[in-house]
């Protein structure tokens, strides 16, 4: 019997048989177009908001300023400034929208750059597969890169990227250098980030031999500007600011003067795409080149949040164009996907209407912080020499830009960090936020302080948005009194220059109308006058409460509370606490710590009113919460009170109140200044026999007759 013959080892694993891909179903061209219909409709929904890019009226005022034959807009605009601009033209589009339609030739800017990406997202899909992978990463995209498709630089940075990812991913032959280089000499001239090209070169192109003159055709093409070579350090700076900075940076304090938050739906949407990312080349093995093309943007976006617009771009570039074999996946990765769409089409619903925190209703037109006709211009024409302006947000100096006048600003975050004058930028903002007023000398050896600082840069007039908290308390413990209530950008003015006085004057009259005097605002006075639509609005569903919440919070800033309240009142009346809660727990709560501080104690109507919104709440300068207690036979009074007082029915909660009580009084004099009725005021107060009532209270009784009695602000400023 012959032995069985076994077959030689050859040190080979046995190869995998390779897993056929999964047949597509083919797409007819009527279900093609309807999906891309209803992508539309969805991308619509996003982008459909008012304007809110902090430096729209700096692209403008820069478009302006080409427009009028300038080739360096941001060295003709400040005073600080005498380098050329990279992106000279990123404005000149704009204002040209701006003469040609106005406000609402640039409020369809977001909507029409979205549709346009979507265009170019589908071009980027391969033929052969389903149009639906876009689904559900369209609006991820547009939640991501929302804020970088309104009106500025960065709108032009999306397109050339997306542009550009077509010519090298989607084409059967590599770019040709005349197209690569003219696509970089326009991206540079009106965008701020040419390097995202650069790296799509390195990363994306086909392995050949020419790749190298490519690259330095997009290198070359890119340095024809007015900035030359130097336009591409500046877009180094910009793609990895903290690198660069010698002090702080915070690029979205840079835009508005504040902080932004962590958590954003803009971040989540980022995230969200980067998981799914994650998930479509789970189990398959990377090669370097694609770790690296994976590394690029998320290493972006951990350099800066500047970056998420166009490194959620990159990522949405990269899974729509893979080739339909990486989309056959296990089904539990199609489950996945499944609940991603509905998830999506969730928040959309949500997000549409205003209900998350960082979003804005369905509508056109500009936010009610970006309408400078409530600035009163009247300060930028006040003399006839040039004045110099400081600010610390881009916001801010974008409308000092725009109005012109005799005023010019000295600085912008974003050039001070191109320019190296950063630290002294910051510093001066410090030194202003903790009233660091003379000369100090710094750890490094260097000088600070606030005065000279000013003096040196020969500032006459100061503007902060009202979103910084704090600094305008800082200020008023200093010569700089504001000379505006309205605006979003508060100008301060100081009152030892004799030319500043008359509008001083009138703001400290105006002060004591709004907070004291007879005034009564309407839901007229947040009409946007043309300049904003609120489609929810439009529905009958309930009012904006944006424009309502902002004047609040400005009164609250210049330590109106009174005034705050008032302005609130008339949403409160029709559509109840809730569209405005937030904004009217702030009044409140910062009542009751002014109450604290003038008089020793607040009184008890405010510790209830406190406690009833926010139960347990600990004023940081009172230890222990609010009293809350209700003793004696008025606890049933009280609580009538709060119920109609919380609704917005002042004079029925004034009806309510135990009266005969000086506390009960008390209150009720305070609700008929909120309700604008001084005269009536003082009438409760001048009956209350103040020797029934504790020390604190019978010494707030006392001052506010004292007040209403002599107040000329129950006249009309």
């Amino acid at each position: 019997m012959g032995s069985r013959s076994t077959p030689r080892r050859t040190g080979q694993k046995k190869p995998r048989p390779q897993r056929e891909p999964e047949a597509v179903a083919p797409v007819s061209l009527p279900s093609h177009w309807r999906l891309m219909l209803l992508l539309g409709v969805v991308t619509v929904c996003v982008t459909l908001r008012p304007l809110e890019n902090p430096d729209l009226w700096w692209q403008l005022a820069r478009g302006k300023a080409v427009f009028a034959g300038s080739g360096s807009p941001s060295s003709d605009l400040l005073a600080a400034d005498h380098a050329a601009d990279a992106d000279w033209l990123s404005g000149a589009p704009f204002y040209f929208l701006w003469i040609a339609g106005g406000i609402s030739g640039l409020a369809f800017v977001p909507v029409v750059a979205g549709l346009l990406l979507l265009w170019l997202l589908n071009h980027c899909r391969p033929r052969e597969s389903s149009p639906w992978r876009l689904f559900w990463i369209v609006p991820l995209l547009m939640w991501a890169s929302r804020s970088a498709l309104q009106p500025g630089p960065q709108l032009f940075d999306m397109l050339g990227l997306a542009v550009l990812w077509s010519m090298v991913r989607h084409e059967n032959r590599p770019p040709s250098l005349i197209a690569i280089a003219a696509l970089f000499l326009v991206w540079s001239n009106f965008g701020i980030a040419p390097i995202w090209g650069v790296l799509c070169l390195a990363a994306w192109l086909p392995r050949d031999r020419h790749n190298g003159i490519r690259i330095l055709a997009a290198l070359v093409a890119g340095a024809i500007n007015p900035r030359g070579l130097f336009a591409w350090r500046d877009a180094a700076i910009l793609f990895a600011p903290q690198a660069f900075a010698n002090w702080g940076w915070d690029g979205t304090r840079s835009l508005t003067g504040v902080e932004g938050s962590f958590w954003t739906l803009q971040l989540a949407a980022w995230l969200m795409l980067l998981l799914a990312e994650l998930v479509m080349t789970a189990g398959r093995r990377r090669e370097g080149a694609q770790i690296v093309r994976f590394l690029i943007p998320v290493l972006a976006v951990v350099l800066s949040r500047q970056n998420i617009p166009l490194s959620a771009l990159w990522i949405a570039l990269d899974l729509v164009s893979r080739p339909v074999m990486e989309w056959t996946v296990p089904r539990w990765k199609i489950a996945a996907r499944s609940f991603a769409a509905v998830a999506v089409c969730g928040l959309l619903l949500l997000e549409c209407s205003g209900v998350t925190a960082d979003s804005r209703r369905l509508g056109w037109g500009i936010v009610p912080a970006l309408d400078y006709r409530s600035f009163d211009d009247r300060l930028l024409h006040s003399t006839e020499e040039t004045l110099v302006a400081w600010a610390p947000d881009v916001r801010s100096v974008g409308l000092i830009a725009w109005l012109g006048g005799s005023v010019v600003a000295d600085d912008i975050p974003q050039r001070a960090l191109l320019g190296g004058r950063w630290r002294d930028y910051a510093l001066l903002l410090d030194d202003l936020r903790w009233n660091r007023g003379p000369k100090y000398r710094l750890s490094d050896g260097g000088w600070g302080g606030w005065m000279p600082a000013l003096h040196e840069r020969r500032v006459a007039v100061l503007c902060f948005p009202f979103e910084m908290s704090g600094m305008h308390a800082a200020l008023f413990e200093t010569e700089w009194k504001p000379g505006d209530l309205d605006s979003a950008t508060i100008p301060y003015l100081s009152a030892d220059d004799e030319r500043f006085i008359p509008p001083i004057v009138e703001t400290l009259k105006q002060r004591n109308f709004v907070e004291s005097g007879p005034w009564r605002p309407g839901l007229e006075i947040f009409s946007a006058h043309g300049w904003r639509v609120d489609l929810v609005e439009s529905l009958g569903i309930r009012s904006d409460p944006s424009a309502a919440n902002q004047q609040s919070a400005i009164f609250r800033e210049l330590d109106l509370p009174l005034a705050s309240l008032r302005v609130l009142l008339p949403l409160r009346v029709v559509y109840g606490i809730g569209t405005v809660r937030e904004e009217f727990v702030n009044c409140q709560q910062t009542i009751l710590h002014q109450e604290w501080v003038n008089n020793g104690e607040p009184s008890l109507g405010r510790k209830l009113i406190v406690n009833r919104l926010t139960p347990g709440w600990r004023d940081p300068a009172i230890q222990g919460p609010p009293e809350t207690t209700l003793a004696g036979t008025n606890g049933n009074t009280w609580q009538q009170f709060l119920k109609f007082y919380l609704q917005g029915q002042l004079e029925e909660a004034i009806g309510a109140l135990p009266k005969e009580t000086g506390e009960g009084a008390f209150a009720a004099a305070l609700t008929w200044m909120e309700l604008g009725e001084p005269d009536r005021a003082l009438a409760v107060l001048q009956a209350i026999d103040t020797a029934q009532l504790p020390v604190a209270q019978r010494i707030a009784v006392e001052q506010w007759k004292s007040f209403l009695a002599a107040d000329p602000g129950k006249g009309t400023p």
